[in-house]
């Protein structure tokens, strides 16, 4: 006996008049004012050695307590770092960071300390969702894009594999991500690899020099820069914006 034919239900699409988009669409909402999305993925990118981890840890431990970036309002979140890179300089860096700072009354800020993470690999974003949800997270670092991918980054699907599940991530899961990424062998060519990991997400920022720059966002204005000075405290060192 053969089963029935699906039937396939036709796809509706809604249309609403310009003047009515104030009733359906919300404004842009932000980690950092005019600097990180809301809810959208993020790409914060420069060469080996300009403080990129650094300069995304600053952030994360003040919106963890909605403080201030630079001079810059952020929203308080709970914050999930996926150490890929390693996590031994974290530790230190937290720690000069309250010595500058302050210690927060109550951390909300969580780390995965070094384990393997692969973009398209539905295992791991699988348990990687499933501990999202769990703890509450809002706002996810991926640090960093080389140690998310397999084999050449610039070859294949690769870019298109990544970007797309970054934004999955932050339309299923209602977070907020940033990917730290390095530069390719010509340092203001963007993103190593390709393009597209830049074409494909609202908001792109890049790290030179001590100076962190909007390259590129879709809901404000690009080519805000802000400075930044890396703060010796003891055997490490905090940013000081």
């Amino acid at each position: 006996m053969q089963n029935p034919p699906k039937t396939e239900i036709p796809k509706v699409y809604t249309a609403y008049n310009l003047d009515e988009l104030d009733e359906y669409l919300q404004d842009p909402e932000w980690v950092v004012e005019g600097l990180i999305p809301k809810d959208e993925p993020t790409f914060i990118y420069g060469d080996g050695g300009q403080g990129k981890s650094a300069v995304v840890l600053n952030i994360c431990m003040n919106v963890q307590e909605g403080m201030p970036v630079s001079d810059l309002p952020s929203q308080k979140m709970r914050v999930l770092w996926l150490a890929l890179e390693g996590d031994r300089d974290i530790k230190k860096r937290r720690k000069a960071h309250q010595s500058l700072y302050g210690k927060s009354e109550v951390t909300e800020f969580f780390v995965i300390p070094k384990q393997t993470f692969t973009f398209g690999n539905q295992q791991d974003e699988t348990a990687l969702s499933e501990l999202i949800t769990e703890n509450n997270i809002e706002l996810v670092v991926i640090d960093t894009l080389s140690y998310a991918t397999e084999g050449d980054i610039s070859t294949g699907n690769t870019p298109g594999i990544v970007t797309r599940q970054m934004r999955r991530m932050c339309d299923t899961l209602k977070i907020s991500l940033i990917v730290v990424a390095h530069t390719g062998k010509n340092l203001f060519k963007g993103i190593k690899g390709a393009s597209e990991f830049a074409n494909n997400v609202p908001c792109v920022l890049f790290i030179n020099k001590g100076v962190l720059e909007v390259q590129k966002q879709r809901s404000s204005i690009s080519g805000k820069k802000l400075k930044f000075d890396k703060k010796i405290i003891d055997d490490s060192f905090c940013i000081e914006w």
